[in-house]
């Protein structure tokens, strides 16, 4: 989905993990970090488009920030907003739907993706997918396990006749006989 040139990643709060410089480098992406949510002012935009001339411009956004009253600065006219995506640890899920559900849930509500990774085979994934539905109905959820891969993603027939994940089988084997 990049187009081709160079990327601008603003980052606006230290993750656990970094892109490699060999990556950054071979991808054509250059990385500046933004601190406050005030920086993003119409000056600031207009200076990084002078300056890197990118074709593309991604922020990994703070989510302890205000993001309603982020989305309505004035951006320059040339930035469109391409999607808004995601992600949440699934080993604290169920610490945040209780004790920070509301700011946690507030997040998501624009999101078109929701990657929701590093999920223990235990996770009861049910709770989490309702209430972000009932928020966002047109958000897309995908859950990961601890391992990086996807869980039970496939057709229906996929999931109910050849299930991959250990939730999916303790759902299955907890459906009542009805014969």
């Amino acid at each position: 989905w990049l187009e081709s040139g160079t990327t601008l990643l603003i980052q606006c709060e230290e993750g656990e993990y970094e892109l490699e410089d060999s990556y950054l480098r071979e991808h054509r992406i250059r990385v500046l970090s933004a601190d406050d949510p005030d920086v993003f002012t119409s000056a600031y935009c207009e200076d990084l488009l002078k300056q890197y001339s990118p074709a593309q411009i991604i922020i990994e956004f703070n989510g302890m920030w205000d993001l309603q009253a982020f989305l309505k600065k004035d951006f320059p006219k040339t930035w469109g907003l391409a999607g808004i995506y995601s992600t949440v640890d699934g080993s604290s899920l169920e610490l945040l739907m209780t004790n920070m559900r509301n700011i946690f849930m507030n997040q998501l509500i624009e999101s078109d993706l929701v990657v929701v990774n590093r999920c223990p085979a235990e996770l009861n994934r049910v709770p989490f997918r309702k209430a972000l539905k009932l928020q966002n109905p047109g958000a897309q959820v995908i859950f990961e396990g601890l391992d990086g891969k996807i869980i039970e993603f496939g057709t229906v027939d996929e999931i109910f006749y050849d299930p991959r994940h250990p939730y999916t089988w303790g759902l299955l084997s907890a459906m009542p006989d009805l014969e």
